[in-house]
């Protein structure tokens, strides 16, 4: 069972990889039209969210994982 879940995740992470390589990174909003966020958009959304919850923190996150177009030191966010 746990090698069909390793699988299963393996296949995910692989369909998740290739959807961010062919859809490009945002540079103008289309939150409304299509409800995505820009890098900068979703930066200033988890500072919102950090300062009305002091739950939520912001954290590097894994090195190898980091996404270029978000600060090092927000890569994502915690509960």
């Amino acid at each position: 069972m746990d090698f069909i879940r390793k699988a299963q995740n393996r296949v995910i992470q692989t369909g998740h990889s290739f959807g961010e390589y062919i859809t490009p990174t945002l540079k103008e909003s289309a939150f409304e039209e299509k409800g995505v966020l820009t890098p900068e958009e979703f930066v200033a959304a988890g500072d919102q969210l950090i300062r009305t919850s002091p739950t939520w923190q912001w954290a590097a996150g894994d090195a190898k994982r980091n996404r270029p177009y978000l600060p090092a030191d927000k890569q994502v966010r915690l509960d």
